[in-house]
């Protein structure tokens, strides 16, 4: 799927969903951090993230009311109920979990990104002294949209590649 990236050592596949820890690593000579040494790293994370494909929250979306509600209240409580899918596997087919609970959230990540959504959202969620980024992230393909979260600040910014860019770079 990936073709050559994936011989490459600083190539990762994740799950879905996935909860990426960043920390403060070793830098090269220019400053940068070395996201194959991050990987390894076992110093404490700097940033975590909580990424996942959208399934659940569309599920959602089927059965309930879309006002007052909206995706991103349905996101923000996915985060306070602890749990991404809670429609699986009712109505939303996944395999079966005999022993563990991937979809359970165990702590408020720094950010959490939800793909696969019509429209991008965001809001800044505070769960007692923690704070998270809740951000829905629309398709690539069909909207040209580019989601940038500074990891210091929590801020984030969209960048919209038009069809003449997207067209320029084939």
């Amino acid at each position: 799927m990936f073709g050559h990236a994936s011989s490459f050592a600083s190539f990762s596949c994740e799950t879905n969903p996935t909860y990426i820890r960043l920390a403060a690593g070793p830098q090269g000579n220019d400053g940068e951090v070395d996201l194959a040494d991050l990987a390894s790293s076992s110093t404490t994370p700097i940033r975590t993230i909580l990424a996942t494909s959208g399934q659940p929250l569309n599920d959602m979306c089927k059965y309930v009311p879309t006002v007052p509600t909206t995706r991103l209240n349905l996101a923000e409580a996915t985060l306070k109920w602890r749990h991404m899918a809670p429609t699986a596997p009712d109505t939303l087919w996944c395999h079966p979990f005999f022993t563990v609970d991937p979809f359970i959230i165990k702590e408020t990540p720094d950010i959490y990104a939800i793909g696969c959504q019509p429209r991008f959202a965001t809001r800044l969620v505070k769960d007692g002294k923690r704070r998270s980024r809740v951000i829905l992230v629309p398709s690539f393909a069909q909207t040209g949209i580019l989601v940038l979260v500074g990891l210091k600040s929590l801020d984030v910014r969209i960048v919209r590649l038009t069809e003449d860019i997207l067209a320029r770079s084939t």
